[in-house]
């Protein structure tokens, strides 16, 4: 592929120089790493904002189609915004090439919040696209100084998990009713029933399948599934029940064990000591799901309307005898065994989760957060959903044909 850009690349780029807070730092780049084009700039506002400061510099990718293909503005790992902000992927990591974080911006926005100067609707020619794209981000990068990227009456939006193991997706059922649930109880943390349904040899789906105490006997909450889905064989996972968005950073999800302990602490919850009172049921060289549940509304200020869930994969626990990771009976192991007992201490509760603290839940484990989905009848029915007063009537068709169908 040739690494000079096209005309149309040049033709967008000397339109953005129309663009008053942009100063191009370097012209279109070929990255090999991402087998984009990329352009340096940086951004001058007026004023500095919370987290904002006055001057960022920023990676603009295009692809060799422009003006089709996709657009992206990411921060620079260099003098630019480290955090998190609503309509943003989540900044917390660095490419792989180091130039630019993956923290996305999201300016396709509606014109109430990043102002009227824009239209809504992006263009797809040559000289208008970029053009479009760079004057959003300005209005959001403004935006977010100002901290009016979200106002009162905004559809709530989650923040951006970063989904590392795509082979599953955990299913909930949450709606206004089960809201009603969980705000009668005290629990906070208990033990979840899971049944898993394997799609193919690679992807399978987790349901929830009840919601119970940390003993395992009181039933919180059980949705309703169809006859398919028993609870004859299920799998036991760990259910933590947050009172807010557990967020740090402005909108950043913790992507770490000690930023989930923190926020834990913060809403009076010790991570620790529950995942402590889990692990004996969870010790079969399995990896069992984490379950982080917590209120959310339909609209920005409004009261929580529903409980979501959002799942993280744990490593597998300690078990069995102690084995040598790297060599067993004088053989060397291709594939590291599970940890048993920390060497020096019985196979038993106490020196398994002695070997749990000191290897496996350290402030620096990476959390594998799944892609987690509402199946609540409301949520998938919502798409294409008629009116409830036309939903409700009863109507005849006759000699429709195929389009009564």
């Amino acid at each position: 592929m040739s690494q000079n850009p096209t005309e149309n690349l040049r033709r967008g780029r000397r339109r953005i120089e129309e663009i008053p807070e942009m100063i191009l730092l370097k012209d279109w780049t070929w990255d090999v790493v991402t087998k984009r084009f990329y352009l340096h700039i940086r951004v001058c506002l007026d004023h500095d904002g919370k987290d904002i400061p006055r001057v960022t510099e920023w990676f603009v990718t295009a692809e060799t189609v422009y003006p089709f293909g996709t657009i992206a503005i990411y921060p620079s790992c260099k003098n630019s915004i480290t955090n998190t902000f609503p309509h943003q992927s989540i900044n917390a990591f660095e490419e792989e090439n180091h130039l630019w974080r993956k923290g996305k911006l999201c300016v396709d926005l509606i014109d109430q919040t990043l102002g009227i100067r824009v239209p809504e609707k992006e263009p797809f020619t040559v000289d208008e696209r970029l053009f479009w794209n760079m004057q959003r981000a300005v209005l959001w990068l403004r935006a977010a100084a100002e901290e009016r990227l979200i106002k009162n009456g905004d559809a709530f939006e989650l923040p951006d998990f970063p989904v590392s193991h795509i082979q599953t997706v955990f299913a909930f059922q949450e709606d206004c009713v089960s809201m009603m649930i969980w705000e009668s109880t005290d629990e906070r943390c208990g033990i979840a029933r899971i049944v898993r349904r394997q799609l193919s040899s690679e992807q399978s789906i987790a349901m929830i399948r009840s919601f119970r105490s940390i003993d395992s006997q009181k039933v919180i909450y059980q949705p309703v599934w169809g006859t398919a889905i028993r609870e004859k064989n299920y799998e036991n996972a760990l259910w933590i029940r947050l009172k807010e968005v557990p967020v740090i950073n402005n909108w950043q999800v913790p992507t770490n064990l000690c930023q989930l302990k923190q926020i834990c602490t913060n809403q009076g919850i010790d991570l620790l000591a529950i995942l402590k009172s889990f692990a004996p049921k969870a010790r079969d060289g399995r990896r069992h799901l984490l379950l982080v549940g917590f209120p959310i509304p339909a609209h920005i200020g409004e009261d929580s309307y529903e409980m979501t869930w959002q799942a993280i994969e744990l490593p597998a626990l300690s078990c069995g005898k102690y084995t040598n990771r790297v060599f067993h009976s004088g053989k060397r192991l291709s594939i590291p065994q599970t940890y048993g007992a920390r060497k020096g201490y019985r196979p038993s509760e106490a020196g398994w989760w002695m070997n749990d603290k000191a290897k496996i839940f350290l402030d620096s484990m990476e959390l594998s957060w799944i892609r987690s989905e509402n199946w609540s009848a409301r949520t998938i029915k919502g798409r294409g959903k008629l009116a409830n007063r036309l939903a409700n009537q009863r109507i005849v068709m006759i000699g429709l044909g195929s389009l009564g169908a």
